[in-house]
């Protein structure tokens, strides 16, 4: 349990993805764009 704050959107990938694992939550909250964050992590993980 805990929290990260990355200041530059374009990070937040590149800090998530070698740290996800199975039945891990990951919650994109803000305004504008920041949900092609989750798009990008979905896609990722789809392979």
């Amino acid at each position: 349990n805990k929290i990260n704050y990355i200041g530059e959107m374009e990070s937040i990938p590149r800090y998530l993805k070698p740290k996800l694992k199975k039945g891990d939550l990951v919650l994109t909250i803000g305004a504008g764009d920041v949900w092609k964050v989750g798009e990008e992590l979905v896609s990722y993980l789809r392979g």
